[in-house]
């Protein structure tokens, strides 16, 4: 999968499109929470893919702002895994299940906080661009060494 797809559809301008679309009744009434679900996912992948380039691009978006001891991200992150906590999936015959995704996200959420306090206050960093940290630096960092 493309994540650049998923980012897109995963957007608040799609989120603020479904619920005009709703509140003129062209969605059914049900589309607000998957409004919110979509806010929701965007807040939390922009918290995690800060970048100076991001940050030019789109100056309004704070999250993609780095992180910083006082940054909102520790709230939204804090926000995220009390959500994902209470998240299920439900199949067609009523079965809940929590999936890995979900546990997964709040455990690199946890790190995440876990890495940037240490940080802060034990080796005195000011700031931490966290696009840095995923997945696609970290394979061209050791497709270089390897």
């Amino acid at each position: 999968m493309k994540v650049n797809c998923a980012t897109q559809v995963f957007s608040k301008s799609v989120a603020v499109a479904m619920g005009y679309l709703a509140e003129k009744e062209i969605l059914p009434e049900e589309a607000t929470a998957t409004v919110e679900v979509v806010i929701f996912s965007d807040d939390l992948f922009d918290s995690i893919n800060g970048s100076y380039e991001n940050s030019q691009k789109r100056s309004g978006k704070l999250l993609f702002h780095s992180v910083t001891p006082n940054s909102t991200h520790f709230k939204v992150w804090k926000e995220a895994k009390s959500i994902m906590k209470t998240m299920k999936f439900v199949t067609k015959d009523g079965k809940t299940y929590v999936v890995p995704s979900i546990t997964n996200w709040i455990t690199s959420l946890e790190n995440i906080e876990y890495l940037t306090n240490k940080l802060f206050q034990q080796h005195n960093c000011k700031s931490l661009w966290l696009r840095h940290l995923n997945q696609d630096p970290l394979e061209k960092f050791f497709w270089l060494y390897s």
